[in-house]
């Protein structure tokens, strides 16, 4: 996979390019970009969205002014792609779910039916993971962002029918 600093350089580079000018990506955009990577978005499919922006520019008189603009076409092909995988797995052994008699904390926080010592060891990845963006964000983001992700971690692990911890990490950038 590509490297957190990688992908943000990237996703920036792009913005940058497609405004013809300097741009300073805000707390809200370091937001999308680190959710985008710990969900493991393709730099592909942000391109797409770049490309699709590009041309709805050309109708538009004002240019965009946050990477917000970009969040609706992703998320949209990001859910069109995972349909299409969870079409194709259908013959597939289902997943591991967890039990339906969950007690009602864990109906509104859907960590909490995570065993403690699988939550910290998630929670430690993504903090590995994510902390290339950690000082770029207001700490409210920041938690928004990291339980985001901590949840994604969770749905990957729950996919792999809860055979294994969390996948192994990587070394974190330390720079942007």
């Amino acid at each position: 996979m590509t490297s957190a600093r990688h992908y943000a350089r990237e996703i920036e580079s792009r913005w940058t390019a497609l405004l013809e000018r300097p741009a300073l990506l805000g707390e809200r955009d370091w937001s999308l970009i680190c959710d985008w990577y710990a969900r493991g978005i393709p730099l592909a499919l942000i391109g797409e969205a770049f490309d699709a922006l590009a041309e709805s520019m050309r109708r538009r008189k004002r240019p965009p002014r946050s990477l917000a603009v970009l969040a609706p076409s992703v998320e949209e092909a990001w859910r069109t792609i995972r349909q299409g995988r969870s079409r194709s797995a259908e013959g597939a052994e289902a997943p591991h779910r967890a039990p339906q008699d969950c007690d009602e904390p864990a109906a509104g926080d859907p960590l909490a039916r995570i065993p403690e010592e699988l939550r910290d060891r998630l929670e430690e990845s993504v903090d590995r993971d994510l902390a290339a963006f950690r000082d770029r964000m207001r700490p409210e983001i920041w938690e928004t962002t990291r339980r985001r992700a901590l949840i994604s971690a969770a749905r990957r692990w729950l996919r792999r029918g809860g055979k294994s911890g969390p996948a192994a990490a990587r070394r974190a950038d330390e720079t942007f």
